[in-house]
Parts: structure tokens; C-alpha cells; sequence
């Protein structure tokens, strides 16, 4: 799935992702897929590997199970990562 705007996710996808702007995954959305985009907001669960190019944001009880790249990220307490983090320097 392809688009430029805001993508909310609030149930269940599977395939993959490329925005350029904003994906928002709510509290019940779980996204089995690749997510590549500019920023990501995050509360559900994710299974697959995530690449932004601003920022990552890893709210409540998110449950990653992939790896993430990102030149910056936000996690509250409670968010379970299973995979490697890697922050690069935002793009120029």
C-alpha cells in the first residue's frame, strides 16, 4: 500500500507499507508488514521491520517484533521491541 497522507490503522493489514507522510497504528491495530515512511506513531502491534525518516513514536503498550531504523524514536515504558534499533542521522 502506497500514499501520501495520514494512514490510521485500527485493525488488521497485512502486506506493506510506504507513506510519505504520517502512520498512526492505534491500541487494537496490528500491521503485519514492512513500514517505510517519514514519521510513526505507535500503540498497537507491529510484525515486521520499520525504517522512518523523521521519527518513530512507541506509545503504551506497543509490541514491535522486527527491526527499526530511525534518526529519532520515543518509547514509553512498557513498549516491547524484539529486533535491532538503529539510529542513523536524519537525511539532509
Amino acid at each position: 500500500m502506497r500514499f501520501e497522507k495520514l494512514l490510521r490503522l485500527d485493525g488488521t493489514l497485512e502486506g506493506s507499507i510506504e507513506s510519505g507522510k504520517k502512520v498512526v497504528i492505534g491500541p487494537k491495530g496490528h500491521l503485519k508488514a514492512n513500514l517505510q515512511g517519514e514519521e510513526a506513531f505507535i500503540a498497537g502491534k507491529v510484525e515486521g521491520n520499520i525504517c522512518v525518516t523523521e521519527r518513530l513514536v512507541l506509545r503504551g503498550r506497543a509490541e514491535i517484533y522486527g527491526d527499526i531504523t530511525a534518526p529519532r524514536i520515543s518509547v514509553d515504558e512498557g513498549v516491547t521491541i524484539v529486533g535491532q534499533l538503529f539510529i542513523n542521522s536524519p537525511l539532509a
